[in-house]
C-alpha cells in the first residue's frame, strides 16, 4: 500500500463476519492489518453478526455463539453453536433478498460454497475465511496478524501502540473514534503518527428504493459487481486525517 520506503501503516480492528465496504477500505489502506481477538467478545458489536438490506430497510445476519463464562469470553476464545442451522438460514435470507439483484447469478454460488463447505469451530475461523475470499476478489494485497498471537500485555491505548510496536509499524491508521479513546500522546512519543480513517459511503444503486448505507459488502458485490465494489473500497481511501494529541 505504501508509496513511502519506510512508511509503515497499520490498521487494528476486531474481527468482523461479511463486514461492509469501510472494512475494507481500510485494509487497502494498511501494510499491515491485526485482526484484534484477543480482547473480550461483544455481543452487541458486528464481531458476529452484519447487516443485509431487505425491501423494508435491513436485518441482521448472526452467527450463534457459544456462551462464555460471564461476560470474560475473549473473541479468540468464541465458539459457533453449531448445533443451530445458522448456514442454511443466512443463505436462504441471501437468496431471497438478493435474487433480483444484478449480480446474483455471479456471486451467490461463491457463498453458497462458502457457506456449504466451510469446517468452522470458532467466530475467528469464519470471519478469516470471509475475509481472505474478499480480499482475493478485490486484490487487496495486505499483510494481516492475529493480535493473539503477538503476545500483547497492555491495554486500551497502550495495547494498540503495543501492537502497532510489534509489527514494526510508525503510522497507525484509526477508525472515526480514535481521538476519543486514544492516548495519542503515546503515539507521539513512541514516534508513530495517529491517522483518521472514516468512511464516506457512496450511494450505489440496490435492488430496493432508497439506499441503506453500511450494509455487508455482499450487497454492494451482488448490485454492482466486482470492478464498481473495487472502486467503492478504493474511493481514494476514504477521507484520512491527521490526527494531533490534545
Amino acid at each position: 500500500m505504501s508509496s513511502g520506503q519506510n512508511l509503515r501503516v497499520a490498521s487494528v480492528y476486531q474481527p468482523s463476519y461479511i463486514p461492509y465496504l469501510g472494512y475494507f477500505q481500510r485494509l487497502a489502506a494498511s501494510d499491515v492489518h491485526v485482526v484484534y481477538d484477543h480482547v473480550l467478545f461483544d455481543r452487541y458489536w458486528f464481531m458476529h453478526r452484519n447487516k443485509i438490506r431487505t425491501a423494508g430497510g435491513w436485518i441482521w445476519l448472526t452467527v450463534p455463539i457459544k456462551s462464555g463464562k460471564g461476560s470474560q469470553l475473549k473473541i479468540t476464545d468464541a465458539k459457533i453453536d453449531n448445533s443451530r442451522d445458522w448456514r442454511s438460514d443466512h443463505l436462504g435470507k441471501i437468496k431471497k433478498w438478493y435474487s433480483r439483484s444484478e449480480y446474483f447469478d455471479t456471486y451467490y454460488p461463491v457463498l453458497e460454497m462458502f457457506y456449504e463447505h466451510g469446517d468452522w469451530e470458532t467466530l475467528v475461523d469464519v470471519t478469516d475465511q470471509f475475509r481472505d475470499i474478499v480480499c482475493t476478489l478485490l486484490g487487496i494485497d495486505v499483510e494481516i496478524c492475529n493480535s493473539s498471537e503477538l503476545g500483547i500485555s497492555k491495554q486500551s491505548s497502550q495495547g494498540i501502540l503495543e501492537t502497532c510496536t510489534k509489527v514494526g509499524a510508525n503510522e497507525y491508521l484509526s477508525g472515526p473514534f480514535g481521538p476519543g479513546y486514544l492516548d495519542i500522546g503515546l503515539f507521539t512519543r513512541a514516534g508513530i503518527v495517529v491517522k483518521i480513517h472514516k468512511f464516506e459511503p457512496t450511494p450505489y444503486k440496490q435492488a430496493y428504493r432508497g439506499f441503506e448505507p453500511n450494509m455487508s459488502i455482499i450487497d454492494a458485490l451482488f448490485n454492482v459487481g466486482l470492478e464498481r465494489t473495487r472502486t467503492l473500497v478504493g474511493s481514494s481511501h476514504g477521507h484520512i486525517s491527521d490526527c494531533s494529541p490534545s
